[in-house]
């Protein structure tokens, strides 16, 4: 399965696995701090050994510990009386130092308007670093809910107050850009044309987010061109000026297109940052923004710089694509060249599916899927791109009938089949899944419209984001980045999602550590058994081979059909599914996807 586009919505929440919808208590108690302190005696290729032996066994090892079970009813709780007191102990610890940490500006994103005036105060101290704090804690971060916003009048107009002050500027502007908040783009502004600004080129990123800011773009277009910007300073701007070339205001487009080619003539930046772009298909920095602008908001001057960077191989698609635009149908060979070779056929579809309309012919349009038909892989993704480019261009009939521009029955055959899988409605997957009981609320209107969007209609992305936003499917990264590995924490959550399966269930996980290797006794106690698995482990992975065995013990004590199906996303990520595998296994045939 090509998970490529379906990542657009699943890699994004895979860390923000939704609170479990039944109370799954999750515990560990740790002998040592996280990362041990003892001096490593173990030699790097050992060590590297290790790491690699432990990533290749992560997702489809065999090492599976062993698993004690115990049934013996007194046995049974005396063990999660234990574990419930050591809970108990532990929450008294970390309530207490929960206490000590909780600021007063958490206390405000949780909802606490009554800590405003004690904020106010601090933000009209003389204690720099107290303030500075209260900025950076206030500002949005990825844990905040999309909804957060700082509304108080009192409290918004002491944030911005602080852009004024040198010593509180960079950490007043940085909260004030990423948390959005009311009178910023003014206050930016008013402070960009005082001339006393410290962070000039934090105020003009966040001015520059939106494309609008006259003012900002004056004000860039005079520095750059007097060049009295710091080059660290200046990368920042330029990337900044990227986001004018979408203006709806043909004026600013061209400025852009002549700051760009002012840019790029005076060598502002190095030769060296172009060719370095070679290295990748894309790249974030200010080499690749100037580009980006010349090529999409430059007039005629530009036509020599195009050609030039073709010929070095620097970038392809742009560069065309400026060609086609500036000078005409004349430069479509060069989309037909890509297109024929076996190496450049994804550069010419790339610069297919970015062309004009008016560029784009039947003729074109037959040559991508003849060309095509020369690629021996025949990948899905590819495929994919070139139904998505006949549907927004009228070409349907080629795929309804993909004979009429080829021959290849493999390949016509899977034209036909991914282009009849992809008229599939979101409404027909919520109905599909309901039927084969993988859920049972149907989503509301409102969401599955966002769903489909999110996920670009893709029938595949959208059935996976229903399954994970009604909490049927999980999915993480089977690397976890730290030691020891958080086992616990995992299981609760394939407890969370077995529809109340784990009766009462504790998660407890005790890990001493040892040099470099960590000893782990894992303790499950559900259903009124005890599973207790030791072992010991070196990786920042988990063993899912043991994660899959104690789950599979678990439900078969539970004398349930469904099992906990693991889908093939095609890298280190772990996918699971929870429901009746006979029917898992035609949700997962009908929507091209694979169990591992």
């Amino acid at each position: 399965m090509k998970f490529q586009h379906i990542y657009l919505t699943t890699t994004l929440i895979k860390t923000m696995i939704h609170q479990p919808a039944i109370l799954v208590c999750v515990f560990i108690l740790s002998a040592c701090t996280s990362v041990s302190q003892k001096k490593n005696t173990i030699p790097e290729d050992e060590l590297l050994e290790k790491e690699l032996a432990a990533q290749k066994n992560a997702k489809y090892g065999q090492n599976i510990p062993p698993i004690e079970i115990i049934t013996e009813a007194k046995k049974v709780a005396d063990l999660r009386a234990l574990i419930q007191q050591k809970i108990v102990e532990k929450k008294k610890i970390e309530a207490v130092r929960e206490v000590k940490n909780f600021t007063i500006s958490k206390r405000y994103k949780n909802g606490d308007k009554t800590v405003v005036p004690a904020i106010l105060k601090i933000l009209q101290s003389n204690d720099a670093e107290a303030r500075h704090t209260i900025y950076a804690e206030l500002a949005k971060d990825f844990e905040d809910p999309d909804s957060y916003e700082i509304s108080e009048p009192a409290l918004v107009t002491q944030l911005l107050n602080g852009i004024t002050n040198a010593t509180d500027e960079e950490a007043a502007v940085q909260c004030a850009g990423i948390t959005k908040l009311k009178g910023a783009e003014e206050q930016f502004e008013k402070r960009l044309l005082s001339g006393k600004s410290t962070d000039e080129g934090r105020i003009l990123f966040w001015l520059a987010q939106n494309g609008k800011s006259k003012i900002a773009f004056d004000y860039i277009d005079t520095k750059i061109r007097r060049r009295t910007m710091a080059p660290g300073e200046l990368e920042k701007v330029i990337i900044g000026l990227e986001e004018y070339k979408s203006s709806s205001d043909n004026v600013i487009r061209k400025r852009v297109g002549d700051l760009a080619l002012f840019i790029y003539q005076n060598k502002l930046i190095a030769d060296e940052e172009y060719e370095e772009l070679k290295e990748s298909g894309f790249s974030s920095g200010a080499a690749e923004s100037v580009l980006s602008c010349l090529f999409e908001c430059g007039d005629e001057r530009v036509i020599p710089i195009a050609k030039d960077i073709i010929q070095r191989k620097i970038r392809i698609e742009r560069p065309v694509l400026a060609l086609i635009r500036l000078e005409g149908e004349k430069h479509l060979d060069k989309v037909y060249k890509y297109l024929s070779s076996e190496e450049d056929f994804y550069t010419g579809l790339g610069i297919v599916e970015s062309l004009d309309a008016k560029f784009i012919s039947d003729k074109l349009l037959r040559e991508v899927l003849i060309q095509k038909a020369k690629d021996k892989a025949n990948d899905d993704m590819g495929i994919e791109r070139i139904i998505k480019l006949y549907k927004k261009n009228g070409a349907e009939k080629y795929l309804k009938d993909p004979h009429l521009v080829i021959k290849d029955e493999n390949l016509v055959n899977r034209v036909a089949a991914l282009y009849k899988f992809s008229l599939i409605s979101p409404e027909t997957v919520v109905q599909e899944l309901l039927d084969w009981g993988l859920i049972v609320n149907r989503p509301s209107e409102n969401m599955l419209k966002e769903i489909a969007r999110e996920s670009d209609n893709h029938p595949d992305a959208v059935a996976i984001s229903i399954l994970e936003k009604q909490q049927v499917l999980l999915s993480f990264d089977t690397e976890t980045d730290m030691i020891p590995v958080d086992y616990n924490v995992l299981l609760g959550k394939f407890a969370a999602i077995a529809n109340g399966e784990f009766k009462d269930v504790l998660v407890y996980m005790d890990v001493k550590e040892e040099d470099t290797e960590s000893k782990y006794t894992i303790t499950v106690v559900t259903n009124k058994r005890a599973y207790i698995s030791k072992f010991v482990d070196s990786a920042d992975w988990y063993n899912m081979a043991l994660v899959k065995s104690l789950l599979e013990k678990i439900l078969e004590d539970c004398n349930t059909q469904k099992k906990f199906v693991s889908i093939n996303s095609g890298d280190q990520t772990s996918m699971y599914i929870y429901g009746n595998p006979v029917n898992i296994n035609l949700f997962l045939k009908k929507y091209n996807m694979q169990s591992d």
